[in-house]
């Protein structure tokens, strides 16, 4: 979980507990949630650490927003040594239209 809000108590987290009872649903054994700051370094070092641990799935929330300020995937793209890059299509298809609220299948996770 990526987000400044959730470490100073500013928000409550309610994907992780979402998440890793779907994961789990589906099979999958969950063996940590952790929560970093919005900071590129610190997105960058947590991916780093899963990935010596040999964790076979990362999964990231928060901080994937429109803010011209967010580095998760900078952090993410570092991490994994890979080239960012940014699609105008997708970076457009990730904020809904004006006035409009994204829906969910039925398994929404919770606001």
């Amino acid at each position: 979980m990526v987000g400044r809000e959730l470490l100073r108590g500013q928000l409550r987290d309610g994907n992780a507990s979402w998440i890793a009872g779907e994961l789990t649903r589906r099979g999958a054994l969950v063996h940590r949630v952790t929560i970093v700051d919005d900071l590129e370094r610190s997105i960058m070092n947590a991916v780093g650490e899963a990935r010596e641990r040999g964790v076979h799935l990362i999964v990231t929330t928060g901080g994937l927003g429109p803010a011209q300020d967010d580095r998760t995937l900078a952090g993410l793209a570092e991490a994994l040594r890979l080239p960012l890059v940014i699609s105008r299509r997708r970076a457009t298809w990730s904020r809904p239209p004006t006035g409009c609220s994204r829906t969910h299948g039925s398994s929404e996770p919770p606001a």
